[in-house]
């Protein structure tokens, strides 16, 4: 083998390891999703607690996850999401900033952490009052696509087994795979 393919494949295979220990990994393109029409983003902000969840990296071992969304002066949002690492019996906190780069699509918000890339936070649906369905997808080519996903919920015990498979269920009409969704535990939360 010739050392450029050696090197192309090499470099595939550290982006597809790389990108698979981030979030979801998957072959294929990104779904064709339906955005939250009508978008309010003030009835978005308060408190959510994290219901589901696709693997992230950067939640690994945290339960009692939620997230608060407060307004700024300059109209973007501040993002706290916190949650616990019980066997370490240790917090985690992560602040960053989220806005909606064009005011025609309100619910697809880029969010920022840290000195780290904008990525995208795109709410799918919402009743504002008690769940909302984010997700995202970068394709990579055609050939592979990184996925996140979360089910957020108004309580922190949740929603009704029904309404979740509601949610679950439009979801995998839109070609997202739920097998990926994992429940989060938010059991003997200290917050």
């Amino acid at each position: 083998m010739d050392v450029c393919r050696q090197q192309i494949i090499l470099t595939v295979a550290l982006v597809l390891v790389t990108g698979s220990l981030a979030q979801v990994f998957s072959f294929g393109k990104c779904p064709s999703v339906q955005l939250k029409q009508n978008f309010q983003l003030g009835s978005y902000l308060g408190k959510w607690y994290e219901n589901r969840r696709f693997f992230a990296i950067f939640e690994a071992f945290g339960s009692c996850v939620s997230a608060n969304y407060s307004l700024k002066d300059d109209g973007h949002v501040k993002v706290v999401n916190q949650g616990y690492i019980k066997f370490l019996k240790k917090d985690n906190v992560a602040i960053g900033d989220a806005y909606a780069p064009d005011a025609n699509e309100p619910a697809k918000l880029k969010v920022k952490f840290g000195s780290g890339p904008s990525g995208d936070y795109w709410v799918l649906d919402t009743d504002y009052d008690s769940y909302s369905v984010v997700y995202s997808c970068s394709g990579y080519g055609g050939v592979f696509k990184i996925e996140f996903s979360w089910i957020l919920t108004r309580e922190r015990n949740g929603l009704s087994d029904a309404k979740i498979q509601k949610l679950l269920q439009s979801m995998s009409s839109s070609g997202i795979n739920v097998k990926r969704f994992s429940v989060t535990d938010q059991s003997n939360c200290p917050n």
